[in-house]
Order: C-alpha cells, then sequence, then structure tokens
C-alpha cells in the first residue's frame, strides 16, 4: 500500500514557477545577448583590422605602382636608351664617360620627381656590373649573377619583381626595405641591364601598428606565400597561418603580391572577452538579487493566502467568517467577496427550505388534480356511448376523437413521438374545427414512410394549423390547408400552406420574435410560442420560418432535426 503523495504548498510552486517561466527564460535572454554582444564586438574588431589592412595595402600599392612607373619612364626613354647602347658599346670611350653622368643626371631627375617623399633609391645595374645611381659609379663584384634575384629577374623578362635583401647592390641603407627589380628591355635587342628601385619598409606601413592596443605584424608576401618584407625582421621563410594566430590577407594588385596583417587571437579578441566577463560578472548579480526578490515577493503573496487558509478551515467548525487580509487588494477582495458568498449562502439554506415545503404542498396538489382528467375522459365516454345509444354517430365520432387528443395531451410519459401520430391527431383536430366552422376548407398531408417514422415534439403541428384555419380559410368558401413534410439532408422540413387571405408579414414576424401586440383581438401568438419551443429544444438554427414570397395566402416552413429516437436530441444539442 503505497503513501499518499504530500502536495507542494503555494510558496513552493509559487517559487518553481517564477524561477521557471520568468528567471529561467530571462536568464536565458540575457546569455543570448550576451553571446550575440560579444560576437558584434568581435566583428567590429574584425572589421577595425581589415579597414585598417586594406587602407595600408592601398597605400602600398600606390607605392607599388608608383615604383613600376617610374621604372616604366626609365625604359622608355631614348636618351636613355642610347645612354646605355654607348655605355656597354665602348666602356672607355668619352661618349661612354658622358653616357654615365647623363644617366646619373636621370636617375636623380626621377628620384626627386616621381619618387620625391618616399625616400626611395634608384639604381641601374649593367650586365658588365657597373653599378650607378644618382650619387655615383661602382663596379660589383661577378658573382653577384649567380644569386637567385638576379636569375629570375632577367628570366622574367619585362615583370618586375619584388625582393627584400640585395645587400651586394646597396651598399647602405635601412635594413627592412622592399626593392623592385625589373629588366631593362629593348625591342629587338638584348638587355643591357636591370633597373632597381628600393624603397625603406618604414614608408610601407606608415606607423599604422601604433593605432592598434595589441602588438601585430604587416609582411607582404610574394606570389608563392613567402615574406618579402616585414614589420619584424626579414623572414623569407612561410609563415605558419595556424594555431592561436589571427590573419588578414588583401591583395596588392601587383605582381600577385599581397598585405598579410598577423597577431595574437589572445591580443585581437581581449576587448570582447573582457566586455564579456564584465557583462556575466553583471548577470551574475543580477541573478543573485532576482533569488532574492523572487523568495521575499513569494513569501508577501503566501502569507495572506496562508492566512486566508486558515480562516477557511476553521469553517468546519462553525464559524462563518474570514479576516480582511491588507496585503494584497485582491485578497482583501476575495475576503470581502467570501464573507458575502457565506451570507448568501445563509440565504440560500433558507430558499431552500422554502422551496422544500413549497414543493412538498405543490406535489400534494399535482396528486389531487389527477382526479380532474380521469374524471373528464369517464365523463366523455359516457357522453359518447349515450350518443352511440340514440344513435347520433357524428357526436360519438367528434367524441371519440376529442378523446384522443385529450388523451395525447394530459400523456406526460413522452415529449416526442412519431410524426404519423401526430397526423392522425391533426385529422382528429380537423374534424372538430370542421364540426364548428363547418365543412368550408380541404386539408390535405403529404408525407413519405420515413418522415412519418421520425420523432416529432407533440402537438407541434396543431398551432400552425389552427393559425391557418382561424386566420386563413375559416371565412373562405373553398378554402385550402396543405401539410407537407421533407427531410433535407439531416434535417426534417414541415410546411404549413394556406390560399386563405393574405397573412400580415409583420404580424407574424413580431410574434416569432416574441414583440407583443397592441390590443389587437387575434394573434398569432401560437407561431412565437412554437419557435421559441423548438430553439430552446433544438438550438437558434431550428424554427419557423416565413416565405415572404408567395403573392396570396400564408406558408410557413417549420425546421428540426431529424430524430429516430429520443437520445438523439442530446446529440442535436451537443
Amino acid at each position: 500500500m503505497t503513501g499518499k503523495k504530500s502536495k507542494r504548498g503555494l510558496r513552493e510552486q509559487l517559487l518553481a514557477y517564477i524561477l521557471l517561466f520568468v528567471c529561467l527564460p530571462l536568464f536565458g535572454i540575457l546569455g543570448v545577448f550576451a553571446f550575440l554582444l560579444q560576437r558584434n564586438i568581435n566583428d567590429n574588431i574584425v572589421n577595425g583590422n581589415a579597414a585598417i589592412v586594406r587602407q595600408t595595402a592601398d597605400k602600398i600599392a600606390i607605392l607599388m605602382q608608383t615604383v613600376n612607373y617610374c621604372s616604366s619612364a626609365f625604359m622608355l626613354n631614348k636618351r636613355t636608351q642610347t645612354a646605355l647602347a654607348d655605355i656597354l658599346k665602348e666602356p672607355a670611350s668619352y661618349e661612354a664617360y658622358m653616357a654615365r653622368y647623363e644617366l646619373m643626371a636621370d636617375l636623380r631627375y626621377l628620384s626627386h620627381s616621381i619618387l620625391n617623399g618616399y625616400q626611395a633609391e634608384i639604381a641601374v645595374l649593367l650586365k658588365n656590373m657597373e653599378f650607378i645611381d644618382s650619387s655615383g659609379i661602382r663596379r660589383l663584384e661577378p658573382k653577384v649573377k649567380d644569386q637567385a634575384w638576379y636569375k629570375n629577374t632577367l628570366a622574367g623578362g619585362n615583370a618586375p619583381s619584388w625582393i627584400s635583401q640585395a645587400d651586394e647592390v646597396f651598399a647602405s641603407g635601412p635594413a627592412q626595405s622592399l626593392i623592385m627589380a625589373r629588366t631593362i628591355f629593348a625591342y629587338g635587342k638584348s638587355a643591357p641591364g636591370i633597373i632597381l628601385i628600393r624603397l625603406p619598409a618604414d614608408m610601407l606601413w606608415l606607423d599604422r601598428l601604433n593605432e592598434l592596443p595589441y602588438p601585430g605584424k604587416f609582411s607582404v608576401l610574394a606570389d608563392n606565400g613567402t615574406i618579402i618584407v616585414s614589420t619584424n625582421s626579414g623572414r623569407t621563410h612561410r609563415e605558419n597561418r595556424g594555431g592561436e594566430q589571427f590573419h588578414l590577407t588583401e591583395d596588392l594588385g601587383i605582381s600577385g603580391c599581397s598585405l598579410l596583417f598577423s597577431a595574437k587571437k589572445s591580443g585581437v579578441f581581449a576587448l570582447g572577452r573582457q566586455i564579456a566577463a564584465g557583462f556575466f560578472s553583471v548577470l551574475a548579480l543580477v541573478i543573485i538579487a532576482m533569488i532574492a526578490l523572487v523568495l521575499r515577493l513569494s513569501a508577501k503573496i503566501a502569507l495572506p493566502l496562508k492566512l486566508l487558509v486558515e480562516d477557511i478551515s476553521r469553517l468546519e467548525r462553525g464559524k462563518l467568517f474570514v479576516r480582511s487580509q491588507k496585503g494584497f487588494a485582491e485578497i482583501d477582495e476575495l475576503s470581502r467577496c467570501f464573507n458575502g458568498a457565506l451570507a448568501r449562502i445563509d440565504m440560500l439554506i433558507e430558499q431552500i427550505r422554502e422551496e422544500s415545503r413549497l414543493k412538498e404542498k405543490h406535489h400534494f396538489e399535482s396528486l389531487q388534480a389527477q382526479i380532474h382528467p380521469h374524471f373528464l375522459f369517464n365523463t366523455l365516454n359516457t357522453i359518447r356511448w349515450m350518443a352511440l345509444a340514440n344513435k347520433d354517430e357524428p357526436v360519438a365520432a367528434l367524441l371519440a376523437d376529442l378523446g384522443l387528443m385529450l388523451t395525447a395531451a394530459y400523456n406526460h410519459a413522452d415529449k416526442l413521438f412519431p410524426l404519423k401520430e401526430e397526423i392522425r391527431l391533426l385529422y382528429a383536430y380537423v374534424k372538430i374545427m370542421r364540426a364548428r366552422f363547418g365543412d368550408t376548407f380541404t386539408f390535405t398531408v403529404l408525407a413519405n414512410d420515413q418522415a412519418e417514422r421520425l420523432l416529432i415534439p407533440k402537438f407541434l403541428i396543431q398551432p400552425l394549423v389552427e393559425n391557418a384555419i382561424l386566420h386563413g380559410v375559416r371565412d373562405l368558401a373553398g378554402g385550402e390547408i396543405r401539410v407537407r413534410a421533407e427531410i433535407k439532408g439531416k434535417n426534417l422540413e414541415i410546411t404549413v400552406a394556406d390560399n386563405g387571405q393574405n397573412a400580415d408579414f409583420q404580424k407574424i414576424e413580431n410574434a416569432l420574435q416574441n414583440v407583443p401586440p397592441r390590443n389587437e383581438p387575434y394573434t398569432r401568438i401560437g407561431l412565437g410560442n412554437v419557435h421559441t419551443r423548438l430553439q430552446m429544444e433544438f438550438g437558434g438554427g431550428y424554427g419557423l420560418c416565413l416565405d415572404r414570397a408567395v403573392q396570396s395566402g400564408c406558408v410557413i416552413h417549420l425546421i428540426i432535426p431529424c430524430i429516430t429516437e429520443a437520445r438523439d436530441v442530446e446529440s442535436v444539442n451537443r
């Protein structure tokens, strides 16, 4: 035998609901917000670094394009081409001597005009190893021809090559520099040498690293991925991009070169982590404060209700009063309403006692009233047998029809009976009415066997036929009343039509809407009773419907659901 599970108290359930449906969703939303905030900050950091890298790349690309343009201007100069040819043709001649100084002047002009402000150096290395720049002439060792950069430059033809180390060429200068080497190309002739232009690395970065709050490195990469020049030591091996490094790459748009920015992820995203940590610290404080608030709020709400429950529990001992709680207006109102309900309960108890007394009295009177129907039926049967004894068959038949109707009227056992029985009562009723007003109208009923087996409320059609007689064909010679029953879908439609005087549509509509008449001697109040009865029994979709399209007489449609058994009424109401 298992023990009964103990129910949790109001405070425990209130705490559980607040934590489950308020605090947890709120904490979840704040957690998602913190995640999105950190991701947004990281995206802004990435975008900011990308903008710096893009600006630096644009500057370097401009410098490299300027250097390339300067080398093209030097090679396409006719005087330069003539001077180079004179030097290589007769190196010791006077013409070669003058040509060297002309080249120096041209290099000096390019340095001061095109390359002005870049601190760039421009020089020519002839294939006889003469090195000419704007400041002088010197001869290099033949072993320079064995260097990889020299061979690659000659193999590249007119395309520029970018290198970082050429100590054999430039005697002095900055430790970090970007050098362009390009073969001097003359159409139809052999290349006389190589033009060299050196840019200091400081001119490439423009102190961009000083704009960042964390250490980083810029590197110019060749098309094969090797480092040409960087802000750190001049490493020429391929950079490792894995692990905890943050990288951004921007294409320089010349000779397949690109700009690489690299830094440690811990430094790049330190600000985002600091903001996230601060947010989560604040979130933890909010959680602690909210839990404390929930505990205090639950106690404040639960205490008045607990006192109210204690007062209600004492009702079993006869205390019909609860204390007013001042904590919340709703609880105070509940106490007031409960006291009012208790007062009404006392009043209802007295009413129930009075109703019980009246019900017993009514039951006694109803037992006495049963004597009257039996006396009436016995009297009718006595008169009928006397009429038969005197061979007055019309009166006997009339009494038989009246007895049939009275029997049905006083039989309260069945509220529903077949349409066939209703039709039989209609014929009995019409015979009685003909005895009163004369045989001045015809009466016909059309209904098939399937419709006659359906159940309808007793005396449903009789008020409609009565109105057709009294208000339609009573004073009309050749009057006609037609009753038709048809099954339409799930409904039974019964139509009562007469060819009497034109119907007063407004009066009938008022009767159907239970509008009281205004001092009129005759009203179709029976129609309103039938309509109200059907709607109360079956719902608003059923009842009487007046046909306004008829030109003479009156046509009324009665619509009820098809009922084959008494329990079908419950399913219709549901």
